[in-house]
């Protein structure tokens, strides 16, 4: 036995071992020597194209990774790299941040839709695959987030069973307490009922002062703002829930900007909410949405609409008979059409303004004859609307009929008073003035273009 003193020294072992295994032929044959490794020499590498084009290549992965369409599987934690070889490592530029958010896949787990054959520790996914399932995600999101309530928007609710002036009463009454403290049931049941009834200016009064006090005051004062004016204001609230269902959407549709092209499936749900509603509040949101649907060409789902206005009696609002007629002008002769435009204009109304100022650009259009007596009527609303942004309109119109009829000195007089009265701008007056001069020669007028506002 040896103890630590007479251990012999390495170079002994080693001569030792050569002894044994020169001695042992059969351990050289079954035993092959290990070939000392390998020191990679400078004069091995690559050539710079080679080098820069596997950083192009890196970052092309690098880019289809952020952007969801490969992402790596099972990959190593740490990158093998061969002693004496970091200029051929295409990550040596790469920092370890990078590293780790490329490393994470950004790919969802439904990947296996469309399947790409590629390598075992790669997933892929084609561009359109990752984009349609990236805007699912969005959409999804957004309709879980932006949601109301369902119950939220209930005007049947919101009218109550008693007469207006009675409930509006009671309310009025009950509205401050003790110590002039806000009842908020009896605060958020008035504003309610104003926006039922349409007294919009008084909902939104009752929303400024005490909106910090209201779940959703944006919803309450944007519906009140609808109802009142016809309109929805660029970017207003009840626009984000689009994608809800039931009497969201409704209302949604009804205060959305620009043109309207529901599908199908969408016109479905508003002709139901809209037969649902009580027989006022469905005249009145009818028409605006006769008005959307008729300036947007979609003349199939308009006359829907007016079928189910018109199956219960009732009071229209002033504005349902004027989109009636702008719907006649697309579907009736244009005889029909044209009386009944005279109609409404000669009717003293809140919409003769506007029927006139139709009737003479269709007129226009149409090569009409118009009658020496709606030109005198339309020239008195000119003036009378001089403030408003009727008034140039009606003053263009008036104007161009009168040339079209080749009574350019009834033109000019017509142009001078009203730039006196200020019912014209200064740059419209111009337009009008070169083209009254122009005006011999009607193909002029064919080529003027003017868009009503």
């Amino acid at each position: 036995i040896r103890t630590g003193t007479d251990t012999p020294p390495p170079t002994r072992r080693l001569t030792e071992l050569h002894s044994f295994f020169s001695a042992n032929s059969t351990w050289q044959t079954a035993v092959a020597p290990t070939a000392p490794p390998q020191i990679v020499s400078t004069e091995m590498l690559p050539d710079a194209r080679v080098l820069t084009a596997q950083r192009d290549l890196v970052k092309k992965l690098a880019k289809a990774m952020a952007d969801g369409l490969i992402a790596p599987i099972n990959a190593p934690e740490k990158p093998l790299i061969i002693p004496g070889t970091a200029l051929l490592d295409p990550l040596a530029n790469v920092t370890d941040q990078n590293l780790r958010s490329q490393s994470e896949p950004r790919v969802p787990n439904d990947h296996q839709q469309h399947p790409i054959v590629g390598p075992s520790n790669l997933l892929m996914r084609s561009a359109f695959d990752a984009q349609h399932l990236k805007q699912e995600k969005t959409r999804s999101a957004d309709k879980t987030a932006a949601c109301l309530a369902p119950d939220f928007i209930d005007l049947k609710k919101w009218l109550g069973k008693n007469p207006p002036t009675q409930q509006i009463s009671r309310l009025r009454a009950t509205l401050l307490g003790e110590f002039d403290r806000v009842n908020l049931k009896s605060l958020n049941r008035l504003i309610r009922l104003y926006i039922a009834e349409g007294f919009g200016t008084e909902a939104r009064g009752l929303i400024k002062k005490y909106g910090s006090r209201l779940v959703h005051p944006e919803i309450l004062r944007d519906m009140a703002e609808l109802l009142e004016t016809g309109r929805g204001t660029k970017g207003n609230s009840l626009e984000k829930q689009k994608a809800c269902p039931g009497q969201l959407y409704f209302w949604a549709t009804l205060a959305q900007t620009g043109r309207l092209h529901p599908t199908p499936k969408h016109a479905a749900a508003l002709l139901h909410v809209l037969a649902d509603l009580p027989v006022d509040i469905r005249a009145r949101t009818g028409a605006i949405l006769l008005s959307r649907l008729t300036g947007s060409g979609e003349i199939g789902l308009a006359k829907k609409i007016v079928a189910t206005i018109e199956r219960a009696p009732g009071i229209r609002p002033p504005g349902y008979e004027f989109e009636m007629a702008r719907l006649l002008l697309r579907t009736d002769p244009p005889e029909t059409s044209q009386q009944t435009l005279t109609n409404l204009a000669f009717g003293h109304g809140p919409q003769s303004g506007k029927a006139l100022a139709l009737l003479l650009e269709e007129g226009r259009r149409r090569n009409w004859k118009i009658s020496d007596t709606i030109l005198s009527f339309a020239e008195s609303y000119g003036f009378q609307y001089k403030s408003q942004s009727l008034g140039p309109r009606l003053v263009k119109d008036i104007i161009l009929a009168r040339v079209s009829r080749h009574e350019q000195s009834k033109a000019f007089k017509l142009l001078a008073f009203y730039a006196r009265s200020g019912a014209i701008p200064q740059e419209e007056r111009q337009k009008l003035s070169r083209i009254i001069f122009q005006s011999y020669d009607l193909k002029v007028l064919n080529l003027a273009s003017w868009n009503s506002p």
